[in-house]
């Protein structure tokens, strides 16, 4: 009986996964129009302390270029010290987004930002040269954001090294790394001095999506998880998971068949608080293609804290 409850309980995520998503407008790549806006969390690198990003398209300036840029103002809220803010200048071109620069290596230009035309492996040379001295696009998938209630099309950007023959990607001191979905904007960003960031909220076209949450509204922080769609997916044959938690606490995933068969344990323990990654390796079992389920357990949902989670999400294989 508990079997069958738990095949029912699989079946029914499918159905609704497959159909109760939001929809996008992804006429427009990158949405850089005034007045957009998104929120992240992330757990900090030195304290792993939740701590907030938030990114807003504030308006647009003309540079001595003599080009139009949309001004975007990037805080990250941390606790221990002042807000640090970052202020970077984008225009739209077609599929392309281009970046002008205050960097003394390339002082008053523009390069090429993020670039929606190129396949996957593509890169480009740019002038930043304290980071690299090229971009481009890692790969390309289908993602589903829990926070958002979205599907859509990501692609990775990232920092390449170019030296000689060999190409590094997201090579030491890269700033951040991008991951961009069409239509919504920056869904994930890796930033090397603070913290992985996960999309919570945004506000795109004057359309709300996810959970937009007050500066000075502390009390959630705690309570935050993370627990991303595996990437690549479809995969063949390895996908990764990522999951955050925001104290000690113990954790399971697991991967299940259609029928609510478990079919690999990937993590039984406690860990503490922090961003995880999680890698699915085909190697030893004997799977076939179709749709699986990994569902992640944290905390004790009886304990008095009320500190827990459960979510399932699905992913494909395809042999």
């Amino acid at each position: 009986m508990k079997k069958i409850g738990l095949v029912f309980s699989l079946l029914l995520f499918l159905i609704l996964y497959s159909n109760t998503f939001s929809q996008i407008d992804t006429s427009d790549y990158f949405p850089i129009k005034t007045g957009n806006y998104w929120e992240y969390w992330g757990i900090e690198n030195w304290t792993t302390n939740w701590i907030m990003m938030s990114i807003e398209s504030m308006g647009d300036t003309v540079m001595s270029n003599g080009k139009s840029y949309q001004v975007f103002e990037e805080i990250i809220y941390i606790s221990s010290i002042s807000p640090w803010i970052i202020y970077f200048y984008l225009r739209s071109e077609g599929k392309i987004i281009y970046c002008y620069s205050n960097d003394d290596s390339c002082s008053s230009q523009e390069y090429i930002f993020y670039d929606f035309e190129k396949v996957d492996s593509a890169i480009w040379p740019i002038c930043y040269e304290y980071a690299s001295n090229y971009r481009g696009i890692e790969n390309t998938s289908l993602y589903y954001s829990s926070t958002l209630n979205v599907q859509y099309e990501g692609k990775f950007f990232n920092w390449v090294d170019v030296n000689g023959i060999d190409t590094t990607w997201a090579p030491m001191g890269s700033p951040y790394v991008d991951l961009v979905g069409k239509g919504i904007g920056i869904t994930y960003r890796w930033m090397w001095d603070f913290s992985v960031f996960y999309i919570y909220g945004a506000k795109i076209n004057n359309q709300v999506y996810g959970t937009l949450t007050s500066i000075d509204d502390t009390q959630n922080v705690v309570n935050k998880y993370y627990f991303s769609q595996n990437y690549p997916n479809p995969f063949n044959p390895s996908t990764s998971i990522q999951y955050a938690i925001s104290s000690t606490q113990f954790v399971t995933l697991k991967v299940y068949d259609l029928l609510g068969r478990e079919v690999a344990t990937l993590v039984n323990e406690e860990k503490p608080a922090g961003s995880y990654n999680v890698e699915f390796r085909m190697q030893n079992l004997e799977l076939s293609s179709g749709i699986y389920f990994y569902q992640l357990r944290a905390g004790d949902p009886s304990s008095s804290s009320g500190q827990s989670f459960i979510e399932t999400k699905k992913m494909i294989l395809l042999k």
